[in-house]
């Protein structure tokens, strides 16, 4: 993967890349099992933190949060 500000032959740093992947297999497994719901991120010292996820059973479900 590369930068996205236009940069296409700059690969990014190892960390980013890490949280980035990170991220996509998170997104993937939801899309798989046809989940909708939120990321939360943050960044610290320049770094993407993944730092919470929070999906519905179902498409069409009510979330865990609908549920408190």
């Amino acid at each position: 993967m590369t930068a996205a500000n236009g940069d296409e032959g700059m690969p990014l740093a190892p960390p980013v890349q890490s949280a980035i992947d990170r991220l996509a297999a998170v997104v993937r497994q939801a899309h798989k099992e046809r989940r909708w719901g939120e990321i939360r991120l943050a960044v610290r010292d320049g770094l993407p933190y993944l730092l919470q996820t929070e999906f519905s059973e179902r498409l069409g479900g009510r979330s865990r949060r609908d549920e408190d």
